[in-house]
This record gives structure tokens, C-alpha cells and sequence, in this order.
């Protein structure tokens, strides 16, 4: 099921869905330990939908862009 990226407030899912299924189980193991988060915490980050109190913090984002070789303004989904 492809997943709605305009509902959530960040593409992270988009990123990882772009990369290989290896390479994404990788992914899912290594980003929680780079940002210091448990993987149910990376988990839900990744499905903080647009409106949402939550936020990642813009160091964790730029680690995440790092990671994925994007921009900082590369994963975020609202304006």
C-alpha cells in the first residue's frame, strides 16, 4: 500500500521507501542509534502527521538528511 507522504509532517517514510529492502532493514536499525532514540521513537517520528504538536529536532534532521543525502528542507512536508 503506498503510503500518503501529504498526511505526515515529514518524508522520512518517502526516503526510506526509496531504498532498497537491504538497505532499508539497515536503515531502520542504524538511524534509531545515530539520533539516540529507541526504534519505537524512530518509529513514530517518522508518522507525525501535519498539524501535530510533535516535531523532530533540527539536529536529528540533519542527520536524517545526512543519512539519506537530502536537505534538511528535503524532509520536511509542510510549509
Amino acid at each position: 500500500m503506498k503510503i500518503k507522504q501529504h498526511d505526515y509532517k515529514y518524508n522520512i517514510l518517502a526516503k526510506l521507501e526509496k531504498l532498497s529492502v537491504k538497505k532499508m532493514k539497515i536503515a531502520k536499525e542504524v538511524l534509531p542509534l545515530a539520533l539516540g532514540i529507541t526504534k519505537s521513537s524512530f518509529k513514530n517520528s517518522c508518522y507525525i502527521k501535519i498539524g501535530e504538536r510533535n516535531n523532530i529536532s533540527p539536529d536529528k534532521l540533519q542527520i536524517l538528511a545526512n543519512y539519506f543525502g537530502c536537505k534538511v528542507d528535503d524532509l520536511l512536508n509542510e510549509q
